[in-house]
């Protein structure tokens, strides 16, 4: 189980595909209109749903899911809770973390782990 996780958070980490969105592209899109702003919450949204789908599998198979959050989260949760981890990272001296090459869905990821684990 913890090799799947493993492998799962390195795949997330090494992946470069051209639709991922870095911290920089996401704090521009913020300062420069509504409709931008409103893509990047659909944008995270989307990574959202993706990691809600995948617990829910975990689940299906009697696994442990990655996260547990409640069931209230709203979008300006998911905001909050990207930022605040990529804010973390960032601050953390001689880390490889850059708002370049950090993909605002890594972020979103690991701040629910922390954030919900699973007890």
């Amino acid at each position: 189980m913890r090799a799947l996780i493993a492998l799962s958070l390195a795949s997330l980490l090494l992946s470069n595909t051209a639709n991922a969105v870095n911290y920089q592209q996401y704090k521009a899109a913020k300062s420069e209109n509504r409709q931008m702003w409103m893509a990047m919450k659909g944008y995270l949204s989307g990574v959202q749903m993706g990691l809600y789908l995948s617990n829910k599998e975990m689940k299906s198979r009697g696994q442990v899911p990655f996260f547990c959050p409640p069931d209230s989260l709203t979008p300006s949760d998911l905001v909050n809770i990207m930022e605040t981890t990529f804010d973390a990272k960032i601050a953390i001296p001689n880390t490889k973390v850059t708002e370049e090459n950090t993909d605002i869905g890594i972020a979103l990821t690991f701040g629910l782990l922390s954030k919900y684990p699973c007890k």
